[in-house]
Parts: structure tokens; C-alpha cells; sequence
């Protein structure tokens, strides 16, 4: 099992993955639907998106965008919720991030309550809950 960068031989994957992990409680938007049609022009612009790797199938998602002073991570998805996987991604995502000296900002829908653990030791505080939504915001400084 390894975490690489994205490649384009596993857009389908990339893209089946996030919409499975999506779609049971929420809405694609017009969005996320640009992003999985062209995730390349997202990497081109210095973002990153890591694809966990096993058995030559991908297990988990996550992309990171990068803004002038801090980075988002988002798009953070595995096979079945499986938190080991989680972790393995966000450990690369924080690595490039803190590569470019840069703050984080974690989005988390409030209904994947379980993944706020990984997320909490490693580092992450809760920063604030988004008003109108159920996303919770945390933060990793520099």
C-alpha cells in the first residue's frame, strides 16, 4: 500500500471513489463535478492530489488546493470509512503542505464524525463549524 500523486490512469477511480463517498448524503455540485472532469488542470495550478495505492486499486482520496498564505484539504474519502487509510493521507497531504510552508485548513462534514479522532491526533484543532452547513472547520499551523 502506498500514497502517490494523482494519475491520470486512475481518473475513473479517482472520480467513482469521491461520488460514492458523496452522493449517499449529499448533492455533487457544479463544483466537484468540474474537478472530477478535469482533476490535471487542478494539479497544473500547484495543487495536489494524493491517491492511496493497493493491489493496484485506489483505496482513498484527497486533494489539497493551495492559496497564497495556507492550503484546504479536501475531498478526503477511503474504502468503507477505513480511518488506517484516512491517516496515510492525510500524513502525505500535511507533508507537502508543511513543505511549502504553508497553514492548513481540514473540512469535515459533521456526519463523519469518526474520522475527527485521526484528525485530532494528528494534530488538527478545531477552528470553527461553518454556518449554514455541516462542515467543520480544522486547523494545523506551519
Amino acid at each position: 500500500m502506498k500514497v502517490i500523486v494523482y494519475n491520470q490512469l486512475f481518473k475513473d477511480d479517482f472520480v467513482e471513489l469521491n461520488k460514492t463517498w458523496i452522493l449517499p448524503k449529499f448533492r455533487l455540485t457544479d463544483d466537484d463535478m468540474n474537478i472530477f472532469m478535469h482533476p490535471e488542470i487542478y494539479c497544473n495550478r500547484g495543487n495536489e492530489i494524493f491517491l492511496l495505492i493497493d493491489n493496484n486499486r485506489i483505496c482513498g482520496t484527497c486533494m489539497v488546493f493551495v492559496n497564497d498564505s495556507f492550503c484546504e484539504i479536501k475531498y478526503l474519502c477511503s474504502i468503507n470509512n477505513n480511518l488506517n487509510y484516512i491517516e496515510k493521507l492525510l500524513k502525505k497531504a500535511i507533508s507537502f503542505i508543511k513543505s511549502k510552508n504553508k497553514y492548513v485548513y481540514l473540512y469535515i462534514n459533521e456526519s463523519f464524525f469518526d474520522i475527527i479522532e485521526v484528525v485530532e491526533s494528528l494534530g488538527f484543532t478545531f477552528y470553527k463549524n461553518v454556518l449554514g452547513r455541516d462542515n467543520l472547520v480544522y486547523y494545523l499551523g506551519k
